[in-house]
Order: C-alpha cells, then structure tokens, then sequence
C-alpha cells in the first residue's frame, strides 16, 4: 500500500518508476466521501511511468485522472493486473506503451491494457531509443549534484524526461 497524498509535496513530478511486486491500494475515500489517491497534487505533471519486471498488481485508481501521462514503460513479461479505473482519465489514444519483446500479445489479449491504442514492443537494448519526453526542457548538473543553468566547459549529466546522460562541453 502506497499512502494517498504520497507525493503532495512532489509539486514537479513528472516520472514515477513503480516496482512494488503487489501494491494493494493508491487512493482512499476522505471523510468527505472524495476518492484522494497518491498523486492528486500533480497528477497534472505526470508524464512518464516506468513499471518494473516484477510487478504484478497495479491497484484501482493508481493512475486516476493523470492526463498528462504520454509515456507508459512496462517491463513485465505478463501484464500486471489491473481494472479499468487503474488507468482511468489517461488518454489511452495518445499514450504509448511499451512493453517486452514477445509479450504484445499478452497485452492485446488484456481487457484492461488492450485500450491503449499504441502499443510497441521493445528489447533492453533498446530502452535508450525509446523517445521518453525529450520533449521536455533538459535540465544539467555538475558532478556535485548541483543543478546548472548555462553549462559551459566541463562535464554535466543532462536529465530529459526519464533519461539521464553524462556530457562533456
């Protein structure tokens, strides 16, 4: 179980890399009888998730209404289970999945997962080739972790979207 309002503190939040092996519950009923769930605060800013090899549960409403998600990347041979408001108010048309090479079937065959209209098999080798937001400002860092607005010569790691690179100027 993922406490609701998790990450109401997480105002920028844009990636969230799921591997709990069988989460039960994202969200809950407040006193005032209104459906809260982990990622009320930014569920706006969400547009990459990541769900690892393992996992095999993913809870009702764990991904309510956050529209701005376009990039969904599973690592699980078999497709997690999941019901129809796991994902409910992600725009099923617009998102891509990407899911293990071999198992495409099994996410076509899914009541649940077969809503995603584009869908595309990748291998691990190919993880880094796959256009994860770098549509999204690049962001650079010294070697100290400190974020840098104008790099100039030396080394920085740049973080687009979900991937992270090392680059010299």
């Amino acid at each position: 179980t993922i406490a609701t309002n998790s990450f109401s503190a997480a105002l920028n939040l844009k990636t969230v890399v799921m591997n709990a092996v069988n989460c039960t519950s994202m969200s809950a009923i407040d006193r005032r009888g209104k459906l809260v769930t982990v990622f009320d605060s930014n569920r706006n800013n969400l547009t990459t998730i990541e769900i690892g090899t393992d996992v095999i549960n993913l809870p009702e409403y764990a991904f309510y209404k956050c529209s701005a998600v376009t990039v969904i990347l599973c690592h699980a041979n078999v497709p997690p289970t999941c019901v129809s408001s796991t994902f409910e108010g992600v725009n099923k048309s617009a998102c891509k999945l990407y899911v293990p090479k071999g198992s495409l079937n099994a996410y076509l065959g899914n009541d649940v997962w077969k809503e995603f209209l584009n869908i595309e098999e990748f291998e691990s080798s190919d993880i880094e080739d796959i256009n994860l937001n770098t549509n999204v400002p690049a962001e650079y860092y010294n070697l100290q972790g400190i974020k840098v607005e104008n790099p100039q010569n030396g080394v920085y790691i740049k973080k687009q979207g979900i991937k992270t690179t090392k680059i010299m100027r």
